[in-house]
């Protein structure tokens, strides 16, 4: 199926993936996602690389799994290696790791950490919108979405800034000025207004568009600084406090130096941004240029900036100017963002600062964020702490996280600590630490450690049902055998916008023997729809027959291809005639309905609903509805409506309809 945008997540985040797919697709974005697009046979690798490259653009899904999969970085570098703009969207407060920075470390990205993500999923589809939509089809007018910036390597940035401060180059599409008298506007003062050359506009639009172009800005300010073009200082001034682009901020700073402009207010209000990233180019430079006077800026910024990153900068750079860092990490430690807490970590496990060891215990069992705790029991573990060994077994017991706990697990085991048995849960009463049982003889019971109930229902919570901490806490539900959760699993399958913790809450549910069919029956009925399609999953699994008419209902009523697709696998399993429900779905309003069924009759095959794919390919309004029945069409053979393909190729107003159309022309011999 043709696409326009290929979503790259990890299998850990497949429900913040599948929100973002069906977000997207509700606008008429085609996305392609692994499993679901893989052809049943096809070679999953081969199928990878084919979507990427027929993809206009790359969503990257940013969390801490992402940030750390191999196939995820290598789906990044494939994008990467052929041009293809990515848009990274950050769900989770992560560092970059060192592979990953090296791709998409100059891109801008679109954060969506503040729950809910609903609030921002519709910015992200008007901004993938924007990015692909040609030219002539945006507003003149400045709008307020942000458009991601296409990825480049950075060697080719690394080679910009060689040329820019460097031994100079020709560039053959450039005139030589120095050869050449500027017009009399541009060398003499004058009260007249000057008239831009298309140069000068072409310059302008590169520094300040929302296009934010990787190079593009940077290849801006490089051939102002070649042409020796002094009216664009405000531009660079301008630039250097509002731009999202860290190298064409520290490309700016470097310019003005030569200019002769005395930049101390600049930075001044560049270290007071509102852009991160335009923060950190201006501490640099403060580093770079030695400025001592901008010491209490910095130590404000390492005690208030959320960004890591940006106080790590800024403590590179107090340690540079050798302030005493005792008070300033101490209020970084208490810091209500995460990401100053995190940098102060860093600096306390660099410097090996022991006193502010009880911080670290603290950090380490109860920080809100999971990057911080597992920077805080790194660094537990790196200054062998080992008098903190009831605190990793606290953690053990407590924390939802896997791999925190099995972090903990081997900070413990190189202090030479016991880690058997410490994950079982125990009751405080009268002090002591007795694993609970319950009557049918399983660990677990009313009353558990308060601090993994309070983790538990605060991870169940329905109002932010992203990430994995809902699947954590349901997994570890089950583990544990904490039946006095029942009542919020059977809450949480109906309720809950997270498909992979619904499937393991009817796991657990199973697993816990509850009678489930009332359940299933509101699930199906619920108005979240990747808790529904939980819900059909596990009529399908379950083999729950008497439910075949609810799953009738929803392949001719619901407009999300993904949950119908699952209705057909289910009655298909249930051996259900599809003839009758196809004809409904391909004749109703809701363009979901009518793709899957067209995937349907592809699949399975059905000739006879050769007039239908006709009939939509020709005629239906939605762009991926005539794709999917053009794709339909080759792949059946039906060489009968060629002429059909041909009015398509030559009229549908969609140049990827019209190519498709012409691609499955020559797939049947024309």
């Amino acid at each position: 199926m043709s696409h326009d945008v290929f979503i790259s997540y990890s299998h850990k985040d497949k429900p913040v993936a599948d929100a973002v797919c069906a977000t997207l697709e509700n606008t008429k974005v085609r996305c392609w996602m692994a499993p679901r697009d893989i052809l049943p046979g096809a070679a999953w690798g081969e199928s990878i690389i084919d979507a990427i490259n027929a993809s206009r653009a790359l969503l990257l899904v940013f969390t801490a799994h992402s940030n750390a999969s191999p196939q995820v970085i290598r789906e990044v570098k494939r994008a990467v290696s052929k041009g293809i703009p990515i848009i990274p969207v950050r769900v989770e407060n992560t560092l970059l790791s060192k592979a990953m920075e090296y791709f998409i470390s100059s891109q801008h990205w679109l954060d969506a950490v503040t729950p809910p993500l609903e609030q921002h999923l519709k910015r992200l589809s008007e901004t993938v919108r924007l990015l692909l939509a040609p030219p002539s089809e945006i507003a003149v007018e400045p709008r307020s979405v942000e458009v991601p910036v296409v990825p480049t390597a950075r060697a080719k940035t690394s080679k910009w800034f060689g040329r820019l401060f460097g031994k100079k180059e020709q560039t053959a599409n450039v005139p030589d000025r120095s050869e050449t008298k500027l017009p009399e506007s541009q060398n003499t003062p004058t009260t007249a207004t000057p008239v831009d050359t298309p140069l000068d506009k072409e310059l302008r639009e590169a520094l300040m568009s929302n296009e934010w172009c990787g190079e593009k800005p940077v290849e801006a300010v490089r051939r102002i600084v070649e042409l020796k073009l002094r009216k664009f200082i405000p531009d660079l001034q301008k630039l250097i406090k509002t731009h999202r682009n860290e190298a064409a901020s520290a490309a700016a700073w470097l310019v003005l130096e030569p200019f002769g402009v005395n930049v101390l207010e600049d930075l001044q209000r560049a270290l007071r941004a509102e852009e991160w990233l335009a923060v950190k180019a201006a501490v640099t430079e403060v580093g770079r240029r030695n400025l001592r006077q901008f010491t209490p800026e910095l130590r404000r910024i390492v005690k208030a900036s959320i960004d890591a990153r940006l106080c790590g900068e800024a403590w590179r750079v107090l340690e540079q100017f050798g302030v005493d860092p005792i008070s300033d990490l101490q209020a970084a430690l208490t810091a209500g963002h995460w990401g100053g807490r995190y940098a102060a970590i860093e600096q306390i496990r660099k410097r090996r600062f022991l006193a502010f060891a009880d911080d670290l215990g603290r950090l380490a069992e109860t920080d809100p964020e999971l990057t911080v705790r597992t920077a805080a029991i790194a660094a537990i573990a790196e200054l062998d702490l080992t008098q903190f060994g009831g605190v990793l077994r606290r953690i053990l017991k407590n924390e939802l996280d896997p791999d925190v706990r099995q972090r903990a697990r081997q900070v413990l085991f190189s202090f030479g600590e016991d880690v058997d048995d410490v994950s079982a849960p125990t009751s405080s009463v009268g002090g002591g630490t007795t694993p609970l049982t319950t009557a049918t003889g399983g660990a677990a019971s009313e009353s558990i450690d308060p601090t993994l109930e309070r983790n538990l229902r605060a991870a169940l919570n329905p109002s932010q049902p992203f990430g994995s901490q809902p699947v954590n806490a349901v997994n570890r539900i089950g583990e544990l055998n904490l039946r006095q959760f029942i009542p919020e699993l059977q809450r949480l399958t109906r309720t809950l916008l997270n498909e992979e913790a619904c499937s393991a809450a009817w796991h657990v549910l199973e697993k816990f023997e509850v009678d489930v069919i009332e359940d299933l029956r509101r699930a199906l009925r619920s108005e979240k729809w990747l808790a529904v399609k939980a819900a059909v999953v596990e009529v399908g699994r379950r083999n729950l027959t008497q439910f075949t008419s609810e799953i009738r209902r929803i392949v001719k009523t619901d407009n999300d291809t993904r949950l119908c697709a699952s209705c057909w696998q289910v009655l298909g399993q249930f051996g259900v005639d599809p003839i009758e429900d196809l004809t409904v779905a391909l004749r109703t309003n809701t363009w979901g309905n009518r793709h899957a069924a067209v995937e349907q009759i592809r699949k399975g095959r059905l000739l006879k609903f050769a007039d239908d794919l006709s009939r939509l390919a020709r005629t239906d309004s939605e762009p991926i509805v005539r794709n999917v029945a053009i794709a339909a069409i080759s792949e059946l053979g039906l060489k009968q409506f060629m002429d059909v393909l041909r009015g398509v190729a030559e009229k549908d107003l969609d140049a990827n309809i019209r190519q498709r159309a012409k691609q499955a022309l020559f797939e049947l011999g024309e």
